[in-house]
């Protein structure tokens, strides 16, 4: 779509490390990233809402809120199945329905509309992401040494992919889009130690 890219505008990250903070030995370090100023097609979003010819799990909110000649001002297109729609063209290229006499029914209308690529499934991708949160405690020198004949010990706990916050996309995930799945979230238990 004319002036949206899928390359963001702007992108960075953020790194903090507190130490010593609340008690001695306990470190804490959170990791986040961020981009903005770009745009996502939710190619996944498009086809949930398309029956084309079945093979597909629909959003539920599509049954509702299709149109229909009551309800012609629906979120969503006519509901037809595998893009076949009721109308054709007549012998002079016009578009009719299939009330109108000039109707063919054995050439309908078809569309795929799962190949078109739409506007309304174009996002903003801006978002911010905790990427990681480590926290951390190092046990006391004087105990290492003496108890554990250790020159250090230190124990921690992290998290990565923590969490993500997109006030305008609705996809998956604004970092990956649909175009692969979305960074998975790791959790990892260990110590280090300094012999």
């Amino acid at each position: 779509m004319e002036g949206k890219s899928a390359s963001p505008k702007y992108y960075g990250g953020i790194n903090n490390k507190f130490e010593n903070v609340i008690i001695k030995g306990l470190d804490l370090n959170i990791r986040l990233v961020f981009s903005g100023g770009n745009y996502e097609y939710n190619y996944i979003e498009q086809r949930s809402v398309n029956l084309g010819n079945g093979a597909m799990n629909l959003n539920k909110d599509l049954i509702e809120n299709s149109w229909t000649p009551d309800n012609k001002d629906a979120k969503y297109p006519l509901l037809v199945w595998s893009y076949k729609f009721p109308y054709s063209y007549d012998e002079n290229g016009n578009i009719v329905g299939q009330d109108d006499p000039k109707y063919n029914p054995t050439n309908p209308l078809s569309f795929n509309y799962e190949s078109t690529s739409l506007s309304r499934y174009l996002y903003r991708a801006d978002y911010i992401r905790v990427k990681s949160i480590e926290i951390g405690y190092t046990i006391p020198k004087v105990f290492a040494e003496n108890r554990l004949k250790l020159t250090s010990l230190r124990l921690f706990a992290s998290a990565n992919n923590v969490f993500v916050f997109s006030p305008f996309y609705k996809g998956w995930d604004p970092e990956t889009g649909d175009r692969a799945l979305p960074p998975s979230h790791t959790f990892n238990f260990g110590i280090n130690i300094g012999l």
